[in-house]
């Protein structure tokens, strides 16, 4: 040991120091804060610096360390084997520190990690770098924070070390794939702005304050995350074990950043932060965040590095998947230290993510341009002006300008929906957060109803994935989705007329018929989110199915099973969206087969397209398992599939796509005139089509029709979503009939034919007309506002209890899937007006059927005590709209049964509600989660009905709670378990149908699902299902590129 400073072999002076207050940093439930340290009682502090070569300016760090006006300070410099001993260079501003030197360089975490064995009795450890220069105050300052705040990880403001008004750091942030992200923009001015105390994620180890006995706790820094990640992982850790970090603007430090005037050994590359930070993820996220957080991370960094790859920048593709492979490798070392951080764990997952940013920084990053973006701009600059005069010349053809035009309208109906926001009206619920959304996808028991163990539908993953698509802006995924259904549906009705009809004229005129067709407005207008999605994918799923069949040319072989596959994973998504979609194959079948006459088809042509239609439909179904197996239980199958809706009556309405407020009128008949007018145009090829899709028309009209007529009682699916195949079909009939007016009636004299090619058009030009007209006051008749937004005040209703709404009416109106009874239609959300969770619930069977039984007692007033009834099921309010938005007027009003039920209700109150809504409140309402003095196991569903008018229920909110009988208003399932005072409850039947549990003791209550472990390889089977699927198309896709290579090189070597 050198002469110029102390030995730091045995214990620091610190150590003969003692701290009489008790160390600050933990959240201890039970212990309150700790006192502060008594006067002349200062908690030594030892500042360890790690240096390796260290640069002219460590002499000021080390001098800003002598002048800190922290009483007990004292320092050791950890040196990490540098080429020429640091010590005298300690010794002359520092002669009391200590210096230890390493024989090689370990890094800084192994470096920091000395301090376990060479500091004892220290309070705090201060970790250091060699190039940040603290104030003065800066120590006393962040210990004095630590007391006053009970923090266990604090670090300073820190700047740029030649320009102390340019911040670098006030605390940091990560994602939720634990990639970092500073509120501090590059090169921003210190105003003040960040100087706060708050709690953070992370702090820089520049400078970092960790209670010691804490720091020995978590074992360290864990050097595999270094560099890049061991202060991040140190910090996540700490926050599991339930201490505070925190950062103290006041608190300074300049930091010069010295690693970038190093060599490069010294840096950390994109490859080790890329791997510190997975590793830290791994770590760190218990098991069920991971089982949803594993595949989205790994999905969106294949994204990335697919992104990086087309952009030439391969190092960056290989960090992001080489990070995987790193710590597939390291697995059993992992396993160790994820054991470890996992055994400290005292606060769940929810609590640390309070603390991280939503979305992904990286992509938000990409958004706002800070990935090269002058790059980029420039090339796209430099080839759009090569481009822009060739392209300027086509943009000038009436073809390009009647598109552009549409396409300019089609914005400025949908204004309204991309600035403001898409109402849930209808069954265009709102998403959740996708944290949320995922957690229902994978959950074992769906809440929908009064719950079962029932598969949730797909749909909620899709959502998931679109709101992760745009870091995590749920709300705004929604918008997207819905606004792009017009004109993706115009653009597959593009490509489905450039192989039926032709490219060109027609092919704009299919897809501009099919994009004016007011059925998509109507139904985006009325909610009904499934024809919104149908109209979207529709012309896809045609085109799929007439090509495995034959009926379109140049379709080989090798590409039949990507056809298969391609085509049933859009039957897949469309009835993930709307159930009754998966009979679309089937009426294009039924259609084409009763046109085959017609059109000369012969019987094998249409047994490939029933082989294609049954094919697709199977497959999409083996897709979407093991959500259809829900359709099989006991309840009422063709409502939950969204037969729920009275047969619509009109004809002519029908005929006319009057369904709604967009279109419609005299001109409504437009798209049957033309269509007609090309019946007496086509010849040979082209009236077969035209005679083969006015069938497909017919039957689409025919289905709505003809339950009205002969089954008036039968519910049925929205009227929308059945006119969709007559929308596409009679646009393709129009650019059927635009390419024989071009290629047939020019060819002859003036006559009748072009008189009536002059009708079509002329009304067709009043159908564009009404779409202009729709589309002025920017939203397509969408309403403004809904039930949602204006009963939003239930929600802080769920702090008193968990509780349900029972929403009654017409199901053109209701804002839920709803279920038929009768007249009347019903719908049940919980915790408010509800959102996409409670979507497509499953058939209302055993305890759920009890909601639609109480129904009928209110419609039929067999008793005034309804209310009781619905008590053990939480329904807490009952609402009963009349229209579809609080600002439309009346369209459906209640019938007079329904309102004089409610009205005879004993407990029923009503409230006070927005106009179009009447609003009761049950007073006999029990909370989802309650304790009743009285034992209800003994009693049935009806039992209520005589109770007393006051069960004197005590909600179950977490705190402790007195003996008695714990309510779970879900349906009885035996996995259902409760724990009291950490002791199994006895699981009985309450009311015949609800989960009762015996609590002998006061004390806090626990209820969880046993199940839910068996629902994980449900995900992971339909994972495989769409990773099989996906991986045969892609299969497939190879084999068309291999084949089309080798007919080029045969093609070559026979003109050589």
């Amino acid at each position: 040991m050198d002469d110029a400073a102390p030995p730091a072999d045995g214990p620091l002076p610190a150590a003969e120091l003692s701290a009489e207050a008790d160390p600050p940093g933990r959240r201890d439930l039970g212990a309150g804060d700790p006192e502060q340290p008594e006067a002349g009682s200062v908690p030594p502090v030892v500042a360890v610096v790690v240096t390796r070569d260290p640069g002219p300016w460590f002499e000021e760090v080390l001098e800003a360390l002598g002048d800190s006006d922290y009483p007990e300070l004292t320092v050791l410099v950890l040196d990490a084997g540098s080429a020429e001993d640091p010590t005298g260079r300690v010794a002359a501003p520092l002669p009391a520190a200590f210096v230890r030197r390493l024989p090689e360089n370990v890094g800084f975490a192994v470096a920091a990690n000395e301090a376990l064995s060479a500091v004892t009795g220290a309070t705090f450890l201060c970790f250091m770098h060699d190039d940040v220069v603290p104030d003065p105050a800066a120590i006393r300052l962040l210990v004095e924070e630590g007391y006053r705040s009970n923090s266990a990880i604090l670090g300073p403001k820190l700047v740029d070390y030649d320009r102390p008004e340019v911040l670098l750091e006030v605390g940091c942030s990560i994602d939720r794939f634990a990639v970092p992200h500073s509120r501090v923009e590059p090169g921003e001015i210190d105003q003040e702005q960040h100087d706060a105390v708050r709690d953070v994620f992370y702090v820089s180890d520049a400078m970092m304050l960790v209670r010691a006995d804490l720091f020995s706790e978590l074992g360290g820094f864990d050097a595999r995350t270094f560099p890049g990640g061991e202060d991040l992982d140190l910090c996540w850790r700490a926050g599991l074990a339930g201490a505070r970090v925190m950062v103290v603007p006041d608190a300074r430090a300049r930091h010069r950043k010295a690693d970038h005037l190093r060599d490069d050994a010294d840096r950390a590359s994109k490859e080790q932060l890329h791997q510190s930070r997975l590793r830290a993820l791994l770590k760190c996220y218990s098991g069920l965040s991971l089982c949803y957080l594993i595949p989205l991370t790994l999905l969106l960094n294949v994204v990335e590095a697919v992104a990086f790859l087309f952009t030439r920048r391969r190092d960056r593709a290989r960090a992001l998947l080489g990070a995987w492979v790193w710590n597939a490798r390291n697995l059993g070392d992992l396993r160790q230290a994820r054991a470890a951080a996992q055994a400290l764990r005292s606060v769940p997952d929810s609590e640390v993510r309070v603390l991280q940013s939503h979305g992904s920084a990286r992509v938000r990053h990409f958004l706002v341009g800070s990935l090269h973006a002058e790059e980029r701009i420039r090339t796209i600059s430099e080839r759009g002006r090569t481009v822009a005069d060739s392209a300027s010349s086509g943009a000038r053809t009436p073809q390009v300008m009647l598109v552009g035009a549409f396409a300019l309208v089609l914005l400025l109906g949908s204004r309204g929906l991309l600035l403001g926001r898409v109402s849930a009206v209808g069954q265009l619920a709102t998403w959740p957060g996708v944290g949320d959304l995922l957690g229902a996808f994978t959950s074992a028991w769906r809440a929908s109803g009064l719950g079962s163990p029932s598969a949730p539908p797909p749909l909620l993953a899709a959502f998931a994935g679109l709101g992760t698509a745009v870091v995590g802006a749920t709300a705004l995924a929604r918008t997207l989705l819905v606004v792009a259904a017009l004109p993706v549906g115009v653009f597959g009705a593009w490509q489905l007329g450039r192989r039926i009809a032709g490219p060109g004229w027609p092919a704009a005129a299919a897809a501009l018929v099919y994009g004016v067709n007011p059925v998509a407005r109507n139904a985006l207008a009325a909610g009904r989110f499934g024809p919104v999605v149908l109209y979207m994918l529709a012309p896809f799923v045609l085109g799929g199915l007439l090509r495995l069949a034959g009926y379109l040319p140049d379709e080989p072989r090798r590409r039949r099973w990507r056809s298969r596959i391609g085509t049933a994973a859009l039957v897949a998504v469309t009835a993930a969206a709307w159930p009754p979609a998966l009979a679309f194959p089937v009426l294009v079948l039924v259609a084409f087969a009763f046109a085959a006459p017609l059109a000369r088809d012969g019987f094998a042509r249409v047994r490939a397209l029933g082989a294609a239609a049954f094919v697709s439909v199977g497959l999409a179904l083996a897709l979407l398992l093991p959500w259809p197996l829900t359709y099989l239980q006991a309840g009422d199958r063709l409502a939950v599939a969204g037969f729920a809706f009275r047969p619509f009556s009109g004809l002519s309405e029908l005929v006319r796509f009057d369904t709604g407020p967009n279109g419609a009128g005299t001109f409504g008949w437009s798209f049957v005139v033309a269509a007609g007018v090309v019946l007496l145009l086509a010849a040979e090829d082209r009236l077969a089509w035209t005679a083969r899709l006015w069938v497909l028309a017919l039957v689409s009209f025919a289905v709505p029709f003809l339950s009205y007529r002969f089954l008036p009682d039968t519910p049925m699916p929205a009227v929308e979503g059945l006119l969709v195949p007559a929308a596409l079909a009679l646009a393709l009939v129009v650019g059927v009939g635009v390419a024989a007016f071009a290629q047939d009636v020019l060819a002859v004299h003036f006559g009748w034919r072009q008189i009536a090619s002059l009708v079509g058009v002329v009304t067709l030009a009043g159908a564009g007309l009404l779409f202009v007209g729709d589309s002025l006051g920017g939203r397509w008749h969408q309403p403004d506002d809904d039930w949602v937004e204006s009963l939003s005040w239930m929600h802080a209703q769920e702090g008193n209890g968990r509780f349900r709404v029972l929403w009654l009416g017409d199901a053109s109106i209701l804002p839920v899937d709803p279920l038929p009874r009768g007249d009347v239609a019903y719908g049940v959300t919980d915790n408010g007006p509800g959102d996409a969770r409670m979507a497509l619930p499953p058939p209302p069977g055993g305890a759920s059927a009890l909601v639609g039984e109480a129904v009928d007692l209110l419609v039929s007033l067999r008793s005034d005590r309804v209310g009781r009834l619905l008590a053990p099921m939480a329904v807490r309010y009952v609402a009963l709209p009349d229209r579809a938005d609080p600002g439309d007027r009346p369209t459906a009003p209640p019938s007079a049964a329904l309102r004089a039920g409610l009205a005879a209700q004993l407990d029923f109150v009503r409230l006070e509600a927005p106009a179009g809504i009447t609003l009761y409140e049950n007073r006999a309402y029990l909370p989802g989660a309650a304790l009743l003095p009285d034992d209800p196991t003994t009693k049935g569903p009806l039992d209520v009905l005589d109770a007393p008018d006051a069960w004197a229920a005590v909600p179950v909110l977490g705190g402790p709670v007195p003996e008695g009988t714990v309510l779970w208003s879900q349906a009885y399932d035996g996995a259902w378990k409760a724990d009291g005072n950490g002791d199994a409850l006895t699981h009985r039947r309450a009311f015949g149908w609800a989960n009762g549990f015996a609590h002998p003791d006061k004390g806090t209550v626990t209820i969880s699902y046993g199940r839910q472990w068996t629902r994980y390889p449900l995900v992971l089977l339909q994972l495989a299902i769409v990773v099989g699927a996906f991986g045969l198309w892609r299969g497939s896709l190879r084999f068309r590129r291999r084949g089309r290579a080798a007919s080029y090189a045969d093609r070559s070597g026979g003109e050589a």
